[in-house]
């Protein structure tokens, strides 16, 4: 928890805070107070021995009519759960399988770079941009997706499901899926799951 006077805010993020954070977070404080709005950070801390903390924050201004008197709020260590964050992102970027998350209508959530190099897109944004429809868009033969999709609501997941997609260059390739619907509140909220060429 903190509580400290506004005069003596700016002293205490340029003391703290990651240079390279400073400007950005001062900015998004600023703007939620203009607004009389709490604000919420994700920043780094240094440490006195020179390491960095991961921390977010959540603070409100406390004001004396129209003038902000102090900020407060708390601040928590989320340096565990960034580092953990790093680690899923270096799997999922270098994984040798395509990894994916759709919406149950079709639309692409997520994508890493495997998937994008085995559909012919130079980068998994620039797939994720062009495909809005994978049944249309992805799958050579609709129905096929339409079927997946059953077997998966039936049974939870699907394994090695075999069938062809389309490439950015409109040429087929033969693909293997394993799917699993996501369902955190008892319904499915999106598919998620691996392709291998």
């Amino acid at each position: 928890l903190h509580s400290f006077p506004t005069r003596r805010s700016s002293d205490l993020y340029n003391s703290l805070v990651h240079p390279d954070d400073r400007q950005r977070i001062w900015d998004e404080v600023q703007g939620a107070l203009e607004q009389n709005l709490p604000y919420r950070l994700t920043y780094r801390l240094v440490a006195a021995d020179g390491r960095e903390k991961w921390v977010w924050e959540q603070g409100v201004g406390v004001y004396s009519g129209a003038e902000i008197e102090a900020l407060e709020g708390f601040i928590t260590d989320i340096t565990e759960l960034k580092e953990a964050e790093s680690r899923y992102r270096n799997i999922y970027e270098g994984a040798f399988e395509g990894m994916y998350r759709t919406t149950l209508q079709g639309r692409s959530l997520a994508a890493n770079p495997a998937l994008a190099k085995i559909v012919g897109y130079d980068s998994a944004q620039e797939f994720i941009t062009a495909i809005t429809d994978t049944t249309h868009q992805l799958w050579m033969e609709p129905d096929e997706r339409s079927r997946c999709m059953q077997l998966v609501e039936d049974h939870g997941v699907v394994r090695d499901f075999e069938c062809q997609f389309r490439r950015k260059d409109d040429t087929a390739v033969w693909v293997s899926i394993n799917l699993r619907k996501v369902c955190p509140d008892e319904q499915t909220a999106y598919y998620e799951g691996f392709i291998e060429d």
